[in-house]
């Protein structure tokens, strides 16, 4: 969620950023839908999804997002665990998908004059390089590097070559 983050401060504040670099940002969602909104309300909702993390492996999450599971390390492991150890975690998630107001549209993007890179993994298995392609489009001075062998996790997959474009 970086990506709309730095895509937001941009559009609201002109004058104070003038690059970007984004990693295969979310974008083009929508805002969360009434239903969705009303099970996420449910008082027990934060405790269920504390229950389905616990079910599943950050190994196995991790070793699906990216390109080539060997590269997913035990400091990986770790670092992406602890978000989900804070017990504070699981209602402020419920909250986000209650009250999600949807990502950027078309003509706030189209406003954005920074200076943009945008980076996807060819391999991408959460958010297809398409969105890059569609976000080229409609941001003015932007390029786009798909990277060939890298998944969703691309300053953990291709950090050298990510520093050789930023640099």
């Amino acid at each position: 969620m970086g990506g709309q983050i730095a895509m937001r401060l941009a559009y609201s504040y002109p004058d104070r950023i003038n690059k970007l670099f984004l990693f295969a940002p979310s974008s083009y969602m929508l805002p969360t839908d009434a239903f969705s909104s009303l099970i996420a309300s449910a008082s027990i909702f934060p405790a269920i999804m504390h229950l389905a993390f616990e079910a599943s492996s950050v190994v196995g999450f991790l070793r699906h997002l990216v390109a080539d599971p060997d590269k997913v390390t035990l400091r990986m492991v770790v670092a992406y665990s602890i978000p989900f150890m804070a017990k504070d975690l699981y209602p402020s998630l419920a909250s986000f998908i209650r009250t999600r107001g949807g990502d950027l549209p078309n003509d706030s993007l189209q406003q954005i004059q920074a200076d943009t890179t945008i980076f996807w993994g060819k391999k991408d298995p959460l958010l297809p390089p398409s969105i890059g392609y569609r976000l080229l489009a409609e941001l003015p001075n932007a390029t786009l590097h798909i990277l060939p062998d890298a998944g969703h996790l691309l300053p953990e997959e291709t950090p050298e070559t990510i520093v050789s474009y930023i640099e």
